[in-house]
């Protein structure tokens, strides 16, 4: 029987994870957006709703902290063959969820994707410091369970 709040052993956590992306350094990633996968609908003529077998494009985002200079300079670079528009900008991604003892339980591929932006934070000098962190926007094609 399980109580209400606790975690199974050997369950996926949210906070252990790793992400994967073909052609690039491994990545710390400090924190991933939802992916949230949506169905292309049509409307009828009677107003009801069908679908189309098309998922639309999923956009989320990760964040990594600005002090890993590897990770900067590999996003910073599909970055700019993103704004190209070169063959080589989407990747194929593995992100793997975790259990707390490091192994993987669940892993998504993340194919087709491609950053579609890129955000820095607000900066002020008052209040405590904290790490500055790069947000990059991500696409997916398609999130397939493997």
């Amino acid at each position: 029987m399980t109580t209400r709040g606790t975690v199974e052993p050997g369950s996926a956590l949210t906070n252990k994870y790793r992400l994967e992306m073909t052609g690039l350094p491994p990545l710390n990633v400090v924190s991933i957006g939802e992916q949230s996968e949506t169905l292309v609908t049509a409307e009828m003529p009677d107003l009801t709703r069908q679908t189309t077998g098309q998922v639309k494009a999923i956009d989320t985002e990760i964040t990594i902290m600005a002090h890993h200079p590897a990770e900067v300079v590999a996003l910073e670079v599909w970055y700019a063959l993103c704004k190209a528009g070169g063959p080589l900008h989407k990747l194929v991604g593995f992100l793997h969820y975790l259990g707390a003892d490091g192994s993987t339980k669940l892993t998504h591929m993340w194919d087709g994707t491609l950053l579609t932006g890129r955000k820095t934070p607000a900066l002020e000098t008052k209040g405590d410091a904290e790490g500055l962190m790069l947000t990059y926007t991500v696409s997916i094609d398609a999130v397939v369970p493997v």
